[in-house]
């Protein structure tokens, strides 16, 4: 028997439906109220938060697309546009942030951007800080303009590389991301950089004193 999404609790239905079976419950609906709606709508942005959040594999992110394929059906529009809320319109957006997201995890990573000025330098660094730093710092660090920075953050962010996080007054805080994470070397764990508290600047990693800029040893 389909769920009856007029009577159940939406926390329930988020935690212990399958999608086969939301399926079965929208395709049993005859006429749409703004609860079943609103419990669909809770349920699909609490699956959407979650697979995000878990860093899922394409193949459930691929699932839930396809699932969202059938139920956004331009026959379902003019019903659900007549709701409270433009739920059509809502679960629209969603599929569009999945499939981002898809094409974003099927594409391979350009080997072009891997070795692009400065990308290795960032990732190393980021790897050393094992935690979120902020993007003055990097910028101090790279000895780089802001725009030129942004435009590299950007495209490593597109292919998930590394993660932009708000910080407190309005600047962003940089970590690796799921794929930086993944191309991070399996070494014994590095100890946390020093804070800028603590040091005073960011700290340096390793690649980026050449031979020449090595320290005069001690007198």
């Amino acid at each position: 028997m389909p769920l009856d999404l007029e009577e159940c609790a939406p926390e329930d239905v988020a935690v212990y439906s399958t999608l086969p079976e939301l399926l079965e419950a929208v395709e049993a609906i005859s006429g749409w109220s703004d609860r079943k709606a609103a419990v669909l709508d809770y349920v699909y942005c609490e699956r959407l938060l979650k697979l995000i959040r878990t860093n899922a594999p394409r193949e459930q992110l691929e699932e839930f697309n396809e699932h969202l394929v059938q139920v956004v059906h331009p026959l379902r529009q003019e019903e659900l546009d007549g709701l409270g809320q433009r739920y059509y319109q809502r679960w629209s957006l969603l599929r569009e942030l999945l499939e981002r997201r898809i094409e974003s995890r099927r594409g391979e990573m350009p080997q072009q951007l891997l070795v692009r000025e400065h990308v290795s330098s960032i990732l190393e660094y980021l790897t050393r800080a094992r935690g979120p730093v902020s993007q003055q710092d990097l910028q101090r660090e790279l000895d780089l303009k802001k725009a030129n920075l942004s435009r590299i953050l950007s495209r490593l962010e597109a292919h998930e590389l590394i993660d932009k996080l708000p910080g407190k007054g309005g600047g962003n805080l940089i970590t690796l991301g799921p794929r930086g994470r993944e191309l991070a070397p399996a070494t014994a764990p590095l100890p946390p950089a020093p804070t800028v508290e603590q040091s005073g600047k960011m700290p340096r990693p390793s690649s980026y004193m050449a031979d020449d800029d090595s320290p005069p040893p001690p007198m």
